[in-house]
């Protein structure tokens, strides 16, 4: 067995490489789960209605932020919008349309 050392507060602790291997495969894997859950949530946002939470700049010159109720949470996108003035923080707005990963565009509620 291959054993690492990692000096702690003047002892020498003996950890397995395969002990650090399964905990970074395990890292990894709920890293992975949680970007699937975002792209598959992300996807089903066109409709949604949301709170800006950072200013959106008009005229899709920028990007701010934005709140959707999801599963009992809240999950924060950036946002951007074609609209002809600011969306300020407060503002309700519908998402129309996904941009990317992390990028929703949005629109003033009526």
């Amino acid at each position: 067995m291959l054993l690492v050392s990692l000096p702690a507060n003047h002892h020498t602790y003996q950890w397995p490489i395969s002990g650090l291997l399964q905990m970074n495969w395990l890292k990894s894997t709920l890293q992975n789960k949680k970007h699937r859950a975002r792209t598959d949530f992300i996807q089903k946002a066109p409709g949604n209605v949301a709170e800006v939470c950072s200013p959106i700049p008009p005229h899709q010159q920028g990007t701010g932020q934005i709140m959707i109720a999801s599963q009992g949470g809240l999950r924060k996108f950036k946002a951007v919008t074609g609209d002809e003035t600011d969306l300020l923080t407060g503002a309700i707005v519908i998402v129309t349309d996904v941009i990317d990963t992390e990028t929703v565009k949005v629109t003033r509620s009526k």
